[in-house]
């Protein structure tokens, strides 16, 4: 008869209940870490996109505006109506109306209904500046931001010169 020696030491065999603590542990660690790190990855491409879409939409209705203002056949003007400004512009046959309100920027056209070309704005103001021989006009948009600490300010400008000043 055989007898089969039982092996005493047991420690190089198995993990012990301590041990699969740990491992857990540092497994929902790690994967929390990633996870966080996934989100905060996520918002800033949300807050990327949503920048660029508003860059886009600003340089949008700047390129609007001056096309505006170049086939404007009268001197422009800047009128106050209660809580918001108007820019007015005429043209051949209709007017054009850009409107600050609210933190909006609208551009209205006679029989046509009004468009809001942004929203998000924190300032918008249109300037006169005599350049030599020429009135040229300025228009500065600030947009708001999201963030408490942008490291960069919104702010665009744009000049043009009205069709009539060019002729004279």
């Amino acid at each position: 008869m055989k007898v089969y020696q039982q092996n005493v030491c047991r420690g190089d065999k198995g993990w012990t209940l301590i041990e699969c603590l740990i491992y857990l542990a540092l497994f929902f660690l790690v994967g929390w870490l990633a996870f966080e790190a996934f989100y905060r990855t996520w918002d800033h491409t949300r807050a990327l996109n949503r920048g660029a879409d508003e860059i886009a939409a600003t340089l949008k209705a700047g390129e609007q505006w001056r096309a505006d203002v170049r086939a404007a056949v009268a001197a422009p003007e800047t009128v106050e109506q209660g809580d918001s400004k108007v820019f007015r512009l005429r043209q051949k046959g209709r007017e054009v109306n850009y409107v600050f309100r609210t933190n909006t920027v609208v551009r209205e056209v006679e029989g046509l209904p009004p468009v809001v070309l942004l929203a998000n704005v924190k300032a918008c103001a249109i300037e006169k500046e005599q350049r030599r021989q020429v009135l040229a006009l300025k228009c500065e948009i600030e947009l708001k931001t999201r963030q408490k600490s942008a490291h960069v300010r919104p702010l665009f400008t744009f000049t043009a010169v009205s069709g009539e000043a060019a002729r004279r």
